[in-house]
């Protein structure tokens, strides 16, 4: 029976992000509901009994700690949180898991082998962990005004009128829209005692009021800049502090990760394409063809994939999960037996690059390699495949260590022997 979850997040960009990485990296856990607030969250609670809740800590209506402290072991729980180093580490000694913001798929990863593991067993008693949070979640008082001096003039100026903070030396500078004043406090101390959801880091020297920012945008050489309501200069962004920028702003920005996807790619081929069409003939060639692109097509959409193109004599296409993909190349394999047609077949897991509709890099390039090293009905996977669909009752053969034309190092691959 499929685990289930709930996830309570009230934005929803991260709620969205936070989704689709679970799609990815645990395909059998069921989302059952997704809601943005607290009291909406112990209905569905209440409704779908979940095994698993993701708490956004900070909600409208009730709190994730609230809404915890109703769960009475109903429930895991894995928290959604901003939160500093401090309450990071009472996370770490508790029985809760975490996902921190911005999301991250490393951290989701970590996370989703702990719920496997705990979803074993009965919810942890939350009493104590939770009365840890709430005191790491007591309400922080954020610089509201700070002494600058602007040559021999010391002046009081309030945060609100702060455009960003740049630094000077161990120091910092204050930038406002009409003049720019020294403080004795480096950005570091700022980043510390200003509100994080009024001012954000570009990069480790930056911080900018998120009020004073008009737009995102790439320059002439792809380096993303922040234009500013009140300012002429424009301010660089590291790409690392990318989406936190966006996410803090509500506006979209464009990094390099937007053109990639973690995916499943499939290969097939028709064996002795050539040889078979050459005794066919044209017209009944292209009859066989035609009847091979439906089967394919079929088996395809029947287990989710998404078809990228036709190969003249086989397809690519992407899946969200590698079992899918794996039995999808075994079922076409099996139907085109039917038309006398052996297929060979290649799988891979890996982050493949977007453009206009088609999947490209290197994840795509060792999967045509794969493919290309399989026999006549034969489906060869990577070691990636192997591991990812541990469970799944799909049975491998080890074919040992494999060089790939192109590939750095050697790749391990399996022969699928049973779905």
């Amino acid at each position: 029976m499929s685990l289930k979850a709930v996830i309570a997040e009230d934005e929803p960009v991260l709620r969205g992000e936070l989704r689709d990485t679970l799609a990815k990296l645990w395909p059998e856990l069921v989302i059952c509901a997704e809601v943005e607030d607290g009291i909406a969250a112990i209905r569905a609670l209440d409704e779908y009994s979940p095994d698993i809740l993701f708490l956004d800590i900070q909600m409208p209506g009730m709190s994730g700690l609230e809404v915890a402290q109703q769960v009475g072991g109903r429930a895991h729980v894995a928290f959604v949180t901003a939160y500093d180093k401090h309450a990071l580490a009472a996370f770490e000694q508790g029985a809760v898991d975490y996902v921190m913001k911005p999301i991250s798929a490393g951290r989701i990863a970590t996370t989703v082998a702990r719920l496997k593991q705990r979803v074993k067993g009965a919810p942890a008693n939350l009493d104590g962990i939770l009365k840890t949070l709430a005191n790491a979640a007591a309400p922080k008082e954020y610089l509201r005004w700070i002494t600058a001096s602007k040559g021999s003039e010391l002046r009081l100026v309030t945060v609100d009128e702060i455009c960003y903070f740049k630094p000077d030396g161990s120091d910092a500078i204050a930038v406002t829209a009409t003049f720019a004043a020294s403080l004795r406090k480096s950005i570091a101390e700022l980043a510390d005692e200003l509100d994080p959801a009024l001012f954000v880091p570009l990069g480790p020297a930056t911080l900018v009021n998120v009020n004073a920012i008009a737009g995102i945008a790439r320059d002439a050489r792809g380096s993303l800049q922040v234009r500013l309501k009140q300012r002429p200069e424009e301010l660089a962004v590291d790409e690392s502090h990318a989406l936190l920028v966006a996410q803090a702003t509500g506006m979209a920005a464009d990094t390099p990760d937007d053109h990639r996807m973690l995916a499943t790619i499939l290969f097939t081929d028709i064996v002795d394409s050539t040889a078979t069409a050459s005794r066919l003939g044209d017209r009944a060639w292209r009859q066989v063809l035609n009847e091979h692109n439906g089967i394919c097509r079929r088996a395809i959409e029947r287990f989710h994939g998404r078809l990228i193109k036709s190969t003249g004599d086989g397809v690519l296409a992407t899946f969200d999960g590698p079992a899918r993909a794996v039995r999808c190349a075994t079922a076409i394999g099996g139907s085109l037996r039917g038309l006398d047609l052996a297929l060979r077949a290649g799988v891979h897991t890996g982050e493949c690059e977007l453009h206009k509709g088609d999947v490209g890099g290197i994840a795509v390039h060792i999967c045509a390699r794969i493919a290309a090293l399989a026999g006549p009905g034969e489906v060869l996977v990577s070691s990636t495949v192997r591991d990812l669909v541990g469970g799944s009752g799909i049975a491998f053969e080890d074919r040992g260590l494999q060089a790939l034309k192109g590939v750095a190092s050697p790749v391990r691959i399996f022969a699928v022997a049973a779905t």
